[in-house]
């Protein structure tokens, strides 16, 4: 996959959760994008990663 604009391997078919929970992100303060797609927390768990996906992952922070 492209994770944040770099390659990474990763095992065809993880859920995008099991993504998240490896690199230790803190769920409630990250959005997530797949493929241009917005992803719903309560997708993350049935949502298949495979070759070629882009995925981007937002850290969320107050302020202003």
């Amino acid at each position: 996959i492209v994770l944040n604009g770099q390659s990474r391997d990763v095992a065809d078919g993880m859920a995008l959760s099991e993504l998240l929970d490896h690199l230790g992100a803190v769920r409630g303060r990250v959005a997530v994008v797949v493929n241009e797609d917005v992803k719903a927390t309560s997708t993350w768990a049935s949502t298949p990663l495979h070759e070629g996906d882009r995925v981007e992952i937002l850290t969320l922070a107050a302020g202003g």
